[in-house]
Parts: structure tokens; sequence; C-alpha cells
């Protein structure tokens, strides 16, 4: 058998050997290749594994890396672009894209060939830059018209670089002499041994693909823009293209907020500025007139007056911006002539940024309630210390509607901090992912009605965990209760043991945490989908969904942690949760458990009763590297980890600590 070699499947690490017989990779799941292979780390003698073309290692000829920090992205670009399309034109030869952000490895993204009998257009996968003289002539459309028939191509790579990746070209010559069939069978032979993420699904839907991208940390291209570029195909090729360029262009991205901020800030000016008169003067007689004049008590003309003047200095900034940012588009030849900025008001406005909506709040706390009005103070006064600290909103899925009327007026006497949604008996599962729905926040905190005296008191916890999130791109959720690395003992688990140099906070990831609190990402929450609501009927308890969830979000591409932040204070005179009595308990933690256990187990694990398998130990292994290469280390020279502290490879566990993987295999069916 061949050596070891860690790689990257769908954004995860794995080990795979090459078998000496076959050329073909063993991994995982058994032979096959994998779905997205890293260029990084070396082998035993410090070359890269790369793709080997006739028998001979990747050996690339030249290379053209493209930086998304470039200040003159098309102008630089285009250049460097048709200059390569010039000089490979005609050439047999294979090329490799790859791409990378500012904290990974260099990607391998697409493979293709070119068998000189027409020139490849390296300006067509890679963004709009000189479109007109890039695109082909009506005549040469295909089924999807777009700078190079496929405009969701263009999209992604162009997405790609405003998303902060990336890129870099490199190709490599083959024999002049070769025939076309011996090109593509080079081509399909080396994509046999490398199947890589561009080239594995129907053409255009890996484009769009929420697992590929956020396995990159980045956020997926809009479906509806993308949809409209469709939708514009039957339009002429100005249109496309221009459409295409706006939607992607960063400038015109950049003026789409500035009009949005500026018709925002506008309306406050003209509406402040008529309400004012209105504020020296006596109450008007007119029933009407007074009530579209009224005012909050709690407003004065000291605060209108502050309002007109900060949204009139914001109106002169922006304005300032919108002329400098029209201004370089018409001097770099980007826009027509007669192209008017309302123009450019309408074509870009088809998309609002909400994260631009007035009066987000940052955090949205969820509770699941069920009969426990002794706590329900606690909880409002206790969160409403963090909405001082952190913008915050706290809903609450009332699954006891007779208590209605008290959240109701709750929800009067804080003004709209507390949101109730009332249900009837369905539990956590659905409760969640309800609340989710209705949360406006970026953060979603989950809360269970016994977590209403959490320490510190001061809730200085949030912003820590705020922080962290802003910090890592790719976390979704972050637990403060229970952690695991893995399944069984081994592992000493604790978030001392490492910090986040970024933050200072002390912070690990983890294969799996429970609720609750937990935290997590609202767009990756509902990325994956929410919680699995089918793992158990409505008003059932929802027992391994903590863990379900977290194992979806590392498969799906993003990463869990945990941070002890946060602690909770059991009040001796309250009456147990309802999980948690004599009659109760059983149904969820015995009955639940059982089926929830399974589900968990027949989707993670070696099949339904089975438990754990190898994919488990394989994302130990992932969380595992994750700590060592993206944390500093605490724990000195004892190694908390049972797979060791080399941050390579996936060494193998003790027999002991092995039979955690080894149930039987018990697949869903065989096929």
């Amino acid at each position: 058998m061949g050596r070891w070699r860690t790689v990257r499947i769908q954004g995860r690490a794995f080990s795979v050997r090459r078998r000496p017989a076959s050329g073909r990779w063993s991994h995982w799941g058994g032979e096959g290749p994998p779905i997205l292979a890293e260029s990084a780390p070396a082998d035993d003698d410090g070359v890269p594994e790369r793709p080997t073309v006739n028998g001979q290692p990747w050996a690339p000829d030249g290379s053209l890396e493209i930086r998304h920090d470039d200040p003159d992205w098309y102008g630089t670009v285009a250049p460097q672009l048709q200059e390569l399309d010039s000089r490979l034109r005609g050439k047999k030869l294979l090329y490799l894209v790859e791409g990378s952000t500012s904290w990974r490895h260099w990607t391998m993204l697409y493979f293709g060939a070119q068998w000189g009998r027409t020139a490849f257009r390296f300006g067509d996968y890679l963004g709009p830059s000189q479109l007109r003289s890039m695109a082909p002539p009506r005549s040469a459309m295909r089924d999807q018209p777009g700078p190079s028939g496929e405009p969701i191509k263009w999209a992604a790579w162009a997405h790609w670089r405003k998303q902060g990746g990336n890129l870099r070209i490199s190709w490599m010559l083959l024999p002049d002499g070769w025939t076309t069939q011996q090109v593509q069978r080079e081509e399909r032979s080396v994509l046999r041994t490398f199947n890589f993420a561009f080239n594995c699904t129907d053409n255009g839907f890996y484009r769009l693909n929420w697992a590929f991208w956020s396995s990159m940390g980045m956020e997926a291209p809009s479906l509806d823009t993308v949809a409209s570029v469709y939708s514009l195909a039957a339009g002429d090729m100005d249109r496309i293209i221009s459409y295409a360029y706006g939607a992607w262009s960063p400038e015109l991205l950049q003026l789409r907020d500035l009009f949005q901020e500026w018709t925002l800030h506008k309306r406050i000016e003209v509406d402040m500025s008529n309400l004012l008169p209105h504020m020296y003067q006596p109450l008007e007689e007119n029933v009407e007139e007074r009530y579209a004049w009224k005012w909050p008590e709690s407003w004065n003309t000291s605060f209108v007056e502050g309002r007109i003047n900060t949204s009139k200095a914001a109106l002169g900034r922006i304005e300032a911006d919108i002329v400098g940012a029209v201004k370089s588009l018409r001097e770099r030849g980007l826009l027509k002539p007669n192209t008017t900025v309302q123009n450019l008001v309408h074509c870009t406005s088809g998309h609002l940024s909400p994260k631009l909506f007035p009066d987000q709040p940052v955090v949205s706390f969820m509770l699941q309630y069920f009969k426990r009005p002794q706590s329900v103070m606690r909880f409002v006064s206790m969160l409403q210390i963090c909405q001082a600290l952190v913008p915050s909103e706290f809903l609450v899925n009332v699954d006891s509607p007779g208590e209605g009327e008290l959240w109701a007026n709750l929800s009067y006497a804080t003004q709209g901090f507390v949101v109730p949604v009332f249900s009837y008996n369905v539990h956590e599962l659905r409760a969640y992912n309800r609340l989710a729905g209705m949360a406006r926040g970026r953060y979603l905190l989950f809360l269970q009605d016994d977590d209403d005296q959490m320490t510190p008191e001061d809730c200085s916890w949030l912003p820590k965990l705020v922080a962290q999130f802003d910090a890592m791109p790719r976390l979704a959720l972050v637990g403060m209760n229970h952690l695991q690395w893995g399944h069984g003992p081994g592992n000493d688990a604790a978030a001392h043991h490492f910090m986040d140099p970024r933050t200072g906070n002390n912070f690990c990831f983890a294969l799996l945490v429970d609720f609750a609190p937990v935290m997590a990402r609202r767009s990756a929450f509902k990325a994956v989908g929410g919680l699995d609501e089918g793992m158990g009927d409505r008003g059932e308890c929802g027992i391994w969904s903590d863990w379900e969830l977290s194992v979806r979000l590392w498969t799906a591409g993003w990463q869990v942690g945990y941070m002890h932040v946060a602690g909770k204070v059991a009040d001796p005179k309250a009456e147990p949760g309802g999980t948690h009595k004599p009659e109760t308990g059983a149904r969820c933690w015995g009955r639940q458990a059982h089926v929830g256990g399974n589900t968990y187990s027949a989707r993670w694990g070696n099949g339904w009763g089975s438990f754990s398998g190898r994919y488990l130990e394989f994302l130990e292994n992932e969380v595992r590297l994750a700590n060592l290469r993206e944390l500093k280390p605490l724990y000195g020279t004892n190694c908390p980890f049972r797979k060791g502290c080399v941050p390579e490879g996936n060494p193998p566990l003790s027999a002991d600590h092995d039979r955690e993987y080894q149930g039987p295999y018990k697949p869903i069916v065989e096929a």
C-alpha cells in the first residue's frame, strides 16, 4: 500500500493513500476519488502532493496569481488575462485553477484541457474584465447566453473574488504532436485521480451549492441574483453583460448600499424637519392632524434636532461617495456615456442589503418555555442587562398558551423586547425552528426555561461570544454547557486548553456540544435546515438533536466550538424542568433517547442501532487538527487528545478507544 496523505473532502481533512496497482485513492468510504482535494500538505520528501500528468508529477510551465485585494482588479487583471490568452492560443495544454482565502491553503477548484482547436479564454472563468472583447459573438451563443455561454460559471468566479478569495491559474504544455484524443484521455485520467469540487456535479449546480461555498468559509451566491441572470437571457447580449457586471461588481454593490443609506437618511431628515415645527406649537385642534404629528413621549426637540443633523451629515458623506464611485466608473470606461445616476439606482436596487436596515438586533435570545412562571421575571431582568451591552431581542415559544396574558403584558411593558410566540406543546425541536424563522439577529442564543440564573450576572459573557463569532466566519455553533471531542473516553476536553489569539478568549473547537445555552450563527443554522423535526413527534423532547446538529454543521463545512464563559446557578426552590420530573423523565431520557440516538447513528454512525463508525472518528480528527492549527495551545506538555498533538495526519486510536467506532455495519439498505 502507498503512504497515507491528508486531503480535504468538503472542507474536512481525511487520510487517503494511493493503491500502487490501480493508481486510485483509498479513503474512509472505500475506493474512489475524494470530492475536494487540497494542495497541501507536503509528503515525506517535502513536495506537496499534486496531480500526475502523463506519469509525471504536475509541473506547471507557468502560473498567474490574481489577488482579491488588488486595488484596480479589473484594470490590472484584464490585460494579464488577454496577454495570457494570446500567448497560449492554439497550444495543447492542461490547466489548473486554485483558490485560497487569507486563512486557508490553496484548494484545487477546477481542472481542464485545451487541445488547440480554439483559443481558451481564461477571462471567461475569472470575471468580467473587458467583457465585450471576451464575450462570444451572438452566433456562437449556446444554451445559456453569457460571457462564456455560462453566466453561472462566470458569476461564481466573480463571487469567489468578491468574498475575498485569491485565484491562481497554472498550466502545463503538452506535446504539439498529441492528438485531441490523447489530450482528452490525459484530462480524464487526471480527473479520475482528483475529482475537484468544481467538476464533480451537474454543470452549474455546484456553483450554487451552499455546502461547497461554506466549506471555504464563504457565503454562497445569491440564488435570486443568479436566477435573474437566466431570466434575462432572452434579452440581448448587452443586457446580459450589463446586468451580470452590475450584479457582481464591487463598485456597483457599493453604490447599491450607498443608495439604500441615502434613502434612509433622506427620509429621516425630511420627516423630522416637518415634525419639528409642530413640537414648538400648541397641539393641533384637528384630530387627524394631531394624530399625524404625534411623537413618542420620550422625544423632545433636542432629540429631533439631533436626528436631523445626524442625517444631514450622513447625506453629505454619502453623496460625496456616490460622486466619487460614479466618476471612477466613468473614467475607466465601465459606464455608457448616457448612463445616469438614476439609471444606476434602478439597476442596483433590485436586491437590498438587510444588514443596513435600522434597529437590527445582533443577538436573538430564543427561549423554549413551558409552565415555569416563577422564572419569567428573572429571564426578563437578566436579558435586559444583556440588551444594554449588545442590541438584542427576546423571542419566547410559549408552549403553555394558557399563560398568554402574562407574556403579552410583558411584551407591552418591555416595549417589544419580549416577543412571545404562542404554540401548544410542540416542544423544543419545532419551537426553536419556529423562533429561528422569526429571529432578526445575526446570532441565535438558545435558552431553556431552567437557564434563568446565568453567571456572571452582568452578562459580560455575551460580548465575548459575539466577538468570537465575528472573528471566525466559519464558526456556526458555540456551546456553553458540555462538549465532546470524540465518542468515548481518553480526551481531556476543556476549553482552557486553548485560546484564540484573535480574541483572547479561552475557546476550543468541539465535535459535539449540548443544549443549552448555545449560540448559533443564524445563516448557518438556516442553511443546514435547523433542527431535525423528524427525530421526534410533536410534543416530544429533542434529546440527541444537539449532537446531530453539531455533526451536520461540521459535515456542511462549518465549525462548532465551546466556550466556558457562562455558568448556570440552580434554584433549589424551583421545580425541576418538564423533562426532569419523575413522571415525565423516562419518556424523554428513555423512550425518546432511544429513537433519537438511533436516528443519530443511522445518519452519522454505522447504521440504526450501531452507534459510532469511522466517519465520526475522522471528524474527531478534523476537530483535533482545527484546534492544533488555528488556536494557541495552553496545555503545556500534557497533550489533551487521545490521537496526540502532532498537527498532521490521522493517528490510530488505541485498541480500547478504537472500540467506540467498531460497531457492526448496518446500512439503511444494501444497494
